[in-house]
């Protein structure tokens, strides 16, 4: 949706608004998410364009919540169907939102960024999309004045009129809501939002703390046994109900902003309701979550990405209320937030740190990430990989990356590798290798009887990470192309990660695994992106087609999603005298602020 965002740009510019596009604000080698958090932090109004899989993604998951952790206006642009977005549902469920009324087809290429960057004409308003924007951009400007009129942030003196615009004034001199909608939040909050504002959203609320349980109907015996300890313990606890659907959710939404603690209890039914799916989206970065499994639930790639897989206390465990309890009481002691958000912040640092070291590294060219299954089990899986070695060894500026482990990866590597050797070219192929791990992967990999990998035995290897699921979590910043090829849960996580910031996955549905959507691979991954042509894709599922014709297909799709039109662009937008972002899942998030404003696509 760039061009979406590049004509509401325009419109608000012709409203009076001064507008900026963040790829010539924010200085080469500036923290991205870190600039941009700052910028919500300063506004005073956040629009978000949400298309399919707004709210879905890493980066705009975390600004809408972010946006309404500090009570910004939130104004919603509607390219959906159905309203609100599942994920979004408490936090949307009684937001008035702008209907954009042309329709958004994202496989349009005028979507792209590089065609709305070169052909800016396109979004004037004699453009179909440009007229749309400008009754967008008039619905958002009242919108937001009815907001400041209902709070009583206007002047009485300002005359408050569609035409106007100007004698809008912020809510207050830091943009935020003079009334926090959250306690005891535990994310860490931007720099720009004043100390004492961050300590009241962040303490605790008064009298005795209260626990929230999320939980599905069917495990209401447990959630009250649970209940009772809680209580037993000096806790106020609050459940979801049944019926707490809207506008009941709204006292849904009231009791989490509330609560010190959530706990979940994931069940196969509760993994499977859409309305136990909004309240985790919801109460992810808001609070402190303690998740329960009940029974062998496999969880869906959305839970596990949301809040982990490592601290999950087992129903069917002996003891397991005693050991909820202590998580609880660990949760809400006064020091539990300082310190997650010190080992937050160090975590980051590290990653940060990892991310920027790495990128100097790199080689450079085209990098294609190679993740799949250590073992062959798919009948074609290893005539695929060798004839994709080949194949892509053939393509000019192609580098080669691995996470060094045996199987898809070396079967791949080592394939391009010999053709590179072959044919005279440079090798190109790049090995990025964990330090150690205190898991034993020695059937998977080259690692030491002490933890640490070795070096793969050609191409360069670079050892980046403390773990595996450190450098897992690690490549997906710096690489935008994943191939998956067969794979277990480690693939599937790896892809997880792709697809959550945001970067392209060629799935192999042919070889099965995690590339045919087993282990909670996220569906997303297996809708064609734009530009990739419909009968290269199909071939990735045709299990009649040969290793050479599927090689084929992927390395199409490799040069499709290569070219500068695949990418998504980034860019912000802003007005004078009030803050305004503006977000959606590819292409558009803006600031409007006092004597600048801020758009941002991604």
């Amino acid at each position: 949706a760039t061009l979406h965002a590049t004509a509401l740009k325009r419109a608000l510019q012709s409203e009076g608004y001064s507008v900026f596009l963040d790829v010539d604000s924010i200085a080469g080698g500036a923290d991205w998410q870190d600039s941009l958090n700052e910028a919500i932090g300063r506004c005073s109004l956040f629009v978000a364009l949400v298309t399919l899989r707004y709210g879905y993604t890493l980066w705009t998951n975390r600004e809408v919540k972010l946006a309404d952790i500090l009570g910004k206006i939130i104004v919603p642009v509607n390219f959906l169907a159905n309203w609100p977005p599942s994920c979004l549902a408490i936090q949307f469920a009684t937001t008035q939102y702008a209907q954009w009324e042309q329709p958004f087809d994202a496989n349009d290429p005028s979507n792209s960024a590089e065609v709305s960057n070169s052909n800016n004409d396109k979004a004037s308003p004699g453009n179909p999309c440009g007229q749309a924007a400008i009754g967008v951009a008039r619905t958002i400007i009242q919108r937001y004045q009815k907001e400041l009129l209902s709070t009583a942030q206007v002047s009485p003196l300002e005359e408050v009129d569609g035409n106007e615009p100007h004698h809008l004034t912020p809510p207050s001199p830091s943009g935020v809501a003079a009334k926090p909608p959250v306690k005891s939040c535990p994310s860490l909050l931007p720099n720009s939002v004043p100390k004492d504002y961050q300590d009241i959203i962040q303490q605790p609320r008064g009298g005795r703390p209260l626990v929230v349980i999320m939980c599905h109907p069917a495990q209401r015996e447990l959630a009250s046994m649970v209940s009772e300890a809680l209580e037993g313990d000096g806790c106020e606890v609050w459940c979801t109900r049944e019926d707490d659907h809207s506008p009941a959710s709204q006292e849904t939404r009231a009791k989490i902003n509330e609560a010190g603690v959530v706990v979940i209890m994931f069940s196969e039914e509760f993994v499977k309701c859409c309305k136990c799916q909004a309240r985790v989206f919801y109460s992810e970065q808001r609070k402190r979550i303690v998740p329960l499994l009940v029974g062998s639930v496999c969880l869906p790639d959305w839970a596990a990405m949301l809040v982990g897989t490592n601290v999950f206390v087992d129903s069917r465990a002996l003891g397991f209320v005693s050991t909820i309890l202590g998580k609880v009481r660990a949760a809400l002691n006064p020091r539990a937030l300082e310190h997650e958000q010190a080992e937050a912040a160090r975590q980051k640092e590290e990653l940060d740190t990892l991310c920027t070291d790495l990128a100097q590294k790199l080689p450079k060219g085209k990098l294609v990430y190679i993740s799949g299954g250590t073992n062959f089990y798919s009948p074609s899986g290893e005539s695929i990989c060798i004839e994709l070695g080949m194949q892509l060894a053939k393509e000019k500026g192609v580098v080669l990356a691995t996470g060094g482990f045996y199987g898809v990866g070396e079967t791949v590597a080592k394939s391009f590798y010999d053709e590179r050797v072959r044919l005279g070219e440079p090798k190109g192929v790049c090995h990025i290798v964990a330090v150690r791990d205190d898991q034993d992967k020695s059937h998977q990999t080259r690692q030491r009887s002490d933890g640490t990998f070795e070096a793969v035995p050609y191409g360069t290897t670079l050892f980046y990470g403390s773990s595996v699921r450190q450098r897992e979590m690690l490549i997906p910043r710096l690489l935008d192309l994943c191939v998956l090829i067969e794979g277990g849960p480690g693939a599937a996580f790896e892809v997880q990660q792709f697809d959550w910031n945001e970067k392209h996955v060629i799935p192999v549905v042919v070889t099965g695994g995690a590339a045919s959507g087993l282990f909670q691979v996220p569906p997303s991954v297996f809708r064609r992106p734009w530009g990739v042509c419909e009968s290269d894709w199909s071939l990735l599922s045709d299990r009649g087609a040969v290793p050479r014709d599927v090689a084929t297909a992927i390395v199409n799709i490799v040069r499709a999603l290569s070219l500068p039109w695949s990418s998504e662009g980034k860019g912000s937008l802003g007005r004078a005298d009030t803050e305004l972002i503006l977000c959606e899942e590819s292409a558009a998030t803006a600031t409007i602020g006092r004597k600048r404003s801020y758009l941002e696509s991604h």
